[in-house]
């Protein structure tokens, strides 16, 4: 495993307008019918060696799930809730290091960047008391144990290099909302010499991703046919990976790999293991990826509209490329880089207009990716109409070689 800094791309400035009272994400989003229950499991990697005094054994994977709850008027969870779940004895170590680094994150990454010069400030006081502010935030998910009988389709999210299983939160518990199984594991973990350091392997072909679907598919409550793919950043460079003839994921949904505003001559410069593995593998590469973008700065700080350049080889891929046309900062892809706006109104920020427009086209991007996975299930063409802010385009399967 090598070891990963913690970095997420500078947001950049929004011009569409803000429209009135601001609404928090329960007013905002429509939620499905049903009640949202969340569960815990830990499963264990024998065949990987993992070692954090004073846990030593095989590699564990803290996996929450979300689903249709069977389960009503529990207590919501608030995010220190999700936050302070704990393992047995042996792997308290473990457990606080991954709590410690979410804290950290949403503290660093979410609430000290001001996206009004893009500068990334030390935590003052004020921060530590917005995160506190956003950790007794209630949530809409409950602790459960009881699903509700049936079996539900899936959707499996993995997280950025300098993310964490919970960084998605909204999403999430979104999607549960409308019938989905919804999956997110830890594939990074404590550094064994330094715990407040998270050591990311850099595996495309991605045999902890497949583990832990495999264990999911095992779920009594999963439709093992019906499991969709939502990745950010390094996670969704993975999903790309992923993609082939006998992948179990019916579609991926791919939010900026970060590949989507290079030119063809700098993917083998910065990504040399992606763009081996999928070189060798591009004719196998059918099933649909929705690729979800916007502008960013690129070279010599410019604005740079995504050309998916790189994307466009995949001509064995079925794609549609999402684009939204004003600027989205990179960790505005995941609720922890943008739920501060939920406190604009009582914790004084600086950016507070953009980091609310941030937030607006996160939450309607969780809309247009729930209407994308309901409309797969049904094995519909997805109707993008409902949401005319988003550029769209089609790019139907080329078979060559298949």
């Amino acid at each position: 495993m090598q070891k990963l800094p913690l970095l997420f791309c500078l947001i950049g400035l929004f011009s569409n307008p803000f429209f009135g009272q601001y609404s928090t994400t329960i007013d905002s989003l429509c939620y499905g019918r049903y009640n949202v229950g969340h569960q815990v499991e830990t499963y264990f990697n024998s065949s990987i060696d993992y070692q954090l005094n004073p846990y030593k054994g095989a590699l564990p994977f803290q996996v929450s799930i979300w689903f249709p709850s069977a389960e009503d008027g529990q207590q919501p969870l608030t995010r220190d809730n999700y936050l302070s779940g704990k393992l047995d004895a042996k792997m308290k170590q473990v457990s606080d290091s991954l709590d410690f680094y979410a804290r950290e994150g949403l503290l660093n990454y979410g609430i000290c960047i001001n996206y009004k010069n893009l500068s990334l400030r030390k935590p003052t006081q004020k921060d530590q008391l917005l995160k506190d502010a956003i950790l007794n935030l209630p949530c809409k998910a409950s602790s459960s144990t009881t699903p509700k009988s049936g079996k539900w389709p899936c959707v499996f999210y993995h997280h950025g290099a300098g993310g964490d299983a919970l960084e998605n939160l909204i999403l999430c518990e979104y999607l549960a909302s409308y019938g989905f199984v919804v999956v997110s594991s830890n594939f990074n973990w404590p550094s064994e010499t330094k715990n407040t350091e998270i050591s990311v392997s850099s595996d495309y072909e991605k045999e902890n991703t497949l583990f832990v679907l495999d264990k999911i598919k095992q779920l009594n409550y999963v439709d093992s046919e019906q499991i969709y793919y939502v990745g950010h950043s390094w996670g969704a460079q993975v999903g790309l990976a992923l993609n082939n003839k006998t992948s179990l994921f019916n579609a991926f949904i791919i939010l900026e790999t970060t590949l989507e505003h290079a030119q063809m001559s700098e993917i083998p410069k910065y990504w040399p293991d992606l763009h081996e593995h999928i070189e060798s593998n591009k004719a196998n590469m059918v099933r649909p990826n929705y690729v979800f973008c916007s502008k960013t700065f690129w070279s010599k700080r410019k604005w740079v509209t995504p050309r998916y350049e790189y994307f466009r080889t995949l001509e064995a891929t079925p794609q549609t490329f999402i684009t939204y046309s004003t600027p989205l900062g990179h960790a505005a892809y995941t609720d922890c880089g943008v739920i501060r706006a939920e406190f604009a109104d009582t914790h004084k920020q600086k950016d507070a207009k953009i980091i609310r427009d941030q937030y607006n086209v996160y939450l309607e991007m969780c809309s247009m990716i729930k209407l994308i996975l309901q409309q797969s299930v049904k094995g519909q063409q997805t109707d993008f109409s409902r949401h005319p802010k988003f550029i769209i385009e089609e790019l139907p399967q080329k078979t060559y070689g298949i």
